[in-house]
């Protein structure tokens, strides 16, 4: 190898001094988000529940910001949205409606059972 050769060097930066394209912690609502998937933030959230029409659901929210549609679904921000809708609107955060199964399907839950398949077969 050349003399002058490093083999080891040092990083031109660090990632901790890279500012992260969206604050997922950050103090000012504007920009903290909520839903990394779609980029929803906590002030676009808070304006969706402030609205004419009343948010007691985060598929309100959902409808209205797009918060959870990303390819999570939910998983990452739906109890975060829950807990900002129980705070904007006093509500308890047991009272905040979520996404049951029944809210996107006809069946009572995701898997059919037995019977079931059987009912939807007589019908077809």
């Amino acid at each position: 190898p050349h003399p002058l050769f490093k083999m080891i060097t040092h990083p031109l930066f660090k990632m901790a001094d890279l500012p992260c394209p969206w604050q997922l912690k950050h103090k000012d609502p504007a920009k903290h988000v909520v839903c990394k998937c779609e980029k929803v933030t906590e002030a676009e959230i808070v304006d969706a529940i402030h609205r004419r029409l009343p948010v007691d659901s985060t598929q309100a929210v959902r409808k209205r910001t797009r918060a959870g549609m990303g390819h999570c679904q939910g998983e990452y921000c739906e109890s975060r949205v829950a807990k900002i809708i129980a705070r904007e609107t006093k509500l308890a955060e047991k009272n905040v409606g979520r996404r049951p199964w029944p809210a996107s399907s006809l069946l009572p839950q995701r898997w059919l059972t037995d019977a079931q398949k059987s009912k939807l077969q007589h019908l077809a």
